[in-house]
């Protein structure tokens, strides 16, 4: 049997809410499948777990509770489970949100949030800030990553070869992202004003966090702000990246600004190499992985 049908025979074992490793545990126990080429297994069963969520298959289901993370349980049973016992309403779990500004820097979260772009067919690179040309407004004028979606992958090449060249934003859309750990109330506006700034450049600009307080002020101060000056803001997940979500959308803006991206051209060798990239795919009409920032599987991503 596949890995798939091993997982479902399980959940239909059991019955009630399991962990991956339960899983993992008991298709081991009942030599339900050979791991034997599998370099990481576990990491395998989890991975798979989730694509049934990922992908909509509605028989599989999943809920978080507090200290443990995702249990699994098929459909059909649910009105079988006392949903009481669990946190389903939880972010991030007990020993990530007492961790995350230790375990999590911003740069550490790049792996996760470059994964969940490449599920939306955009391309992204990280813009080392201490590469910079020694400039005092340096931090206010280059996003933590950059990203690009080409119009190549979205229509036949027939269709793409008509469209104008004679601007880059007929052929691509840019995005600019500023990547924080936590937002607070007293961290809004530093953190949204950077974004603003690092993200005049592109047809939109988000600020990413992995963690947002639950505060209903928060969370009418992020809106209001976000109406008013166009920025996204997207929750990052970092347990299962592919579930991230944007809280609220960016307003795209259909004009590029020229002058700013040749002071960030100039200031940073990272995003020169990003337009440079850019302008490679587009003549190959095809996406150069090795240009961008590394995509990980999710099995690679798996947090412990």
């Amino acid at each position: 049997m596949t890995i798939g049908e091993a997982i479902l025979l399980v959940l239909e074992e059991k019955g009630q809410p399991i962990t991956g490793t339960d899983i993992y545990n008991a298709i081991i126990a009942n030599k339900y499948y050979d791991f034997t080429k599998a370099k990481k297994p576990e990491a395998v069963i989890h991975s798979r777990a989730g694509d049934f969520i990922r992908k909509g298959d509605t028989r599989v289901k999943r809920i978080k509770k507090e200290g443990v993370g995702y249990l699994y349980y098929l459909t059909k049973y649910e009105q079988n489970i006392n949903f009481d016992q669990f946190d389903s309403g939880s972010v991030i779990t007990t020993a990530l949100k007492q961790n995350i500004k230790s375990e999590f820097d911003e740069r550490d979260l790049h792996k996760l949030f470059c994964t969940y772009l490449k599920s939306k067919n955009i391309s992204s690179k990280t813009i080392y800030h201490e590469k910079s040309k020694k400039d005092k407004w340096a931090q206010w004028s280059h996003p933590d990553i950059v990203g690009v979606s080409f119009c190549f992958n979205s229509y036949e090449k027939e269709i793409f070869d008509i469209i104008p060249s004679t601007t880059i934003g007929s052929q691509v859309q840019l995005y600019s992202y500023e990547m924080k750990s936590i937002l607070s109330y007293s961290t809004l506006k530093e953190y949204f004003f950077q974004a603003v700034s690092n993200s005049s450049w592109a047809n939109e600009g988000y600020l990413v966090c992995a963690e947002i307080k639950d505060s209903e002020e928060l969370m009418e101060e992020v809106q209001r702000l976000s109406n008013s000056f166009g920025i996204g803001v997207i929750k990052l997940d970092i347990e299962d990246p592919d579930l991230s979500e944007i809280i609220l959308p960016a307003r795209t803006k259909d004009v590029l600004d020229i002058d700013t991206m040749n002071k960030i051209c100039e200031m940073n060798p990272d995003f020169r190499s990003f337009l440079k990239s850019i302008k490679s795919d587009l003549k190959a009409t095809r996406v150069a992985k090795e240009y961008y920032d590394t995509v990980f599987s999710i099995e690679e991503l798996i947090i412990k």
